[in-house]
């Protein structure tokens, strides 16, 4: 059985090639197809970002070759280079209501919105310096929203989170950092200081614990890059960060600033050909003054100083991931399974507060031009039966949400893990075509919006679950060294704000370029 595999000592069969590309752009997309075909192979394991979402694929004819074969230095020696990265332009609109996902700092609403980011990067043997920022705007229209539980009338209707509704009532018009970085490396040891998104595990619609959901948070991380061992290869990374409030939440100037950190470790198994595991694991503390065991909660609890009313005020989550690829037959399959608590007691069921993610892909090559992708991804955030039942005691009555840490997972208004948000599910599927021209895209998904919303009403009074059904198509068009992106989504939004028979219509439509460098 022939099973191709890529590494930087295997220079007699393969070129030397690399790829730096953001987090699910089209191009990583295109790179998990080459993968699934056996001619790509990730730099990284479980912890993606610009920096570190490195791909080593194979010097031979592909669909897009002639789109890889680039060389982004516009100046370098035999120390240092200079890099640009693609600059690009994206305009999107809504007609009826708030519609984009893993998007980022920026906010889609009602009406015309836009993005445009560009970069420069400076690179070396021990340090890289990327400078990525975007700006992006939101028109902002006027629609209809339930009430607010905190103080601004935008604010979420339902549990302890800063998760905006709308972002206000005027244009908005802002400046992100973006992926900007500053890194050390030596050898595959790395720290720095970055803005970039990070994105934990193998789900392409929802990483239950960090996602590109949200904008980056200004963090400082250390750790390893991916190592080869003769146990296979291992990656780890410790960050440290800071969640900021949107303006739509309290008038409490002191707690808007919350510390967020995180620690992360993933392993590819060399008995089991193509299989990961990883853990990842975050902690944050309510805003105001950090106190100095603020920053190691998780190395302390491991000295049993865990997550309980009676120790400290920290919120803590915790995911295992897994993936196992058969690059020979074209598969993938793979999983994230979290808890929004800890179990304390150890008297809750082994349910209590799980949360998880399922999903595959599968890849049907006609040529060494052509071929589709088909991926699945099922995600569900609803409360289990244990958490049904103790709710009456019970002072966290959502996932993302939380009893002391009154902003919830969110940062800047948005959720910073799963897009789809608290207490809700999905279901997605996508069929994607790539031939030497560009690639097609066909996907559905539905999207039960916050269930315990309803749940949670004993007197059942409340309405009907609201329920996002999308159907889109995406396109993208090689026209010499651009890349034009379009999209066209159909929204019907069923029980619209959970309100029996007010169904709606909502129109996506996105129009980008790309200029590839």
């Amino acid at each position: 059985m022939k099973r191709l595999t890529i590494a930087l000592n295997a220079l007699l069969f393969f070129t030397n090639l690399y790829s730096n590309e953001l987090i699910h752009s089209d191009y990583d997309n295109y790179f998990k197809y080459l993968e699934l075909t056996g001619r790509a192979e990730p730099g990284f394991i479980s912890y993606q970002s610009f920096s570190n979402n490195i791909w080593i694929y194979e010097e031979s004819e592909n669909p897009w070759m002639k789109r890889l074969e680039r060389d982004r230095a516009f100046y370098s020696n035999d120390k240092i280079s200079l890099e640009l990265q693609d600059p690009e332009l994206l305009l999107t609109a809504n007609s009826f209501n708030q519609y984009g996902k893993n998007d980022g700092a920026m906010w889609q609403g009602k009406g015309l919105n836009g993005r445009l980011q560009a970069g420069i990067s400076f690179r070396s043997k021990f340090v890289d310096i990327t400078f990525y920022p975007q700006i992006w705007f939101a028109q902002n229209l006027e629609y209809e929203i339930l009430p607010g539980i905190n103080p601004s009338p935008y604010s979420s209707f339902f549990g302890n989170i800063d998760l905006a509704q709308r972002m206000g009532d005027e244009p908005l018009f802002e400046f992100d950092f973006g992926q900007t970085d500053i890194r050390f490396n030596f050898w595959k040891f790395t720290f720095g200081f970055s803005t970039e998104e990070i994105w934990l595990g193998p789900g392409r619609i929802n990483g239950l614990i960090l996602s590109n959901n949200s904008a980056g948070l200004p963090h400082f991380d250390l750790g390893f890059k991916k190592i080869d061992t003769k146990i296979g290869s291992v990656e780890g990374r410790f960050l440290w960060g800071l969640l900021r409030e949107s303006d739509y939440f309290n008038d409490d100037s002191s707690d808007d600033l919350r510390l967020f950190s995180s620690a992360s470790i993933a392993w590819n198994f060399v008995w089991i050909p193509g299989f990961n595991i990883g853990l990842n694991w975050s902690a944050q503390t309510p805003g105001g003054n950090f106190e100095a065991r603020d920053f190691f909660v998780i190395p302390l609890t491991f000295l049993r100083q865990a997550e309980s009313n009676e120790t400290n005020d920290n919120d803590q989550k915790y995911s295992i991931t897994l993936d196992w690829k058969f690059p020979d037959s074209g598969f993938e399959f793979y999983g994230e399974f979290a808890f929004e608590d800890f179990n304390g007691g150890g008297t809750h069921t082994p349910d209590h507060t799980l949360f998880y993610t399922l999903g595959g892909f599968y890849v049907v090559p006609f040529s060494q031009q052509r071929g589709f992708i088909v991926n699945f991804e099922h995600t569900n955030m609803g409360v289990s039966d244990s958490q049904e039942l103790i709710w009456d005691t019970q002072a966290t009555p959502d996932y993302y949400t939380h009893h002391r840490v009154v902003h919830g997972y969110g940062n800047l208004g948005q959720v910073l893990g799963a897009s789809i948000g608290p207490g809700s599910d999905s279901q997605f599927g996508s069929l994607t075509y790539y031939d030497f021209w560009g690639s097609a895209e066909l996907f559905v998904m539905r999207h039960n919006k916050d269930k315990t919303y309803i749940y949670n009403d004993v007197n059942n009074d409340t309405g009907m679950i609201n329920v996002e059904l999308s159907f889109g198509l995406n396109g993208l068009i090689f026209l010499g060294p651009f890349d034009l992106n379009a999209g066209f989504v159909v929204v019907s939004e069923i029980s619209n704000l959970y309100i029996e028979g007010n169904d709606e219509w909502n129109f996506h439509g996105e129009l980008g370029l790309r200029y590839r460098y």
